[in-house]
């Protein structure tokens, strides 16, 4: 994921004023991990 993503998932967090959910944070974590792989 690029940072714009990372940004804008955080973003829409905040406005939603609830915690991520479990789809993007395994999105979140399958990103870093596929590019260091």
């Amino acid at each position: 994921m690029t940072e714009e993503e990372r940004s804008s998932t955080i973003k829409i967090t905040k406005k939603q004023k609830m915690p991520i959910h479990p789809l993007s944070m395994r999105c979140l974590e399958a990103g870093p991990s596929r590019q260091k792989r």
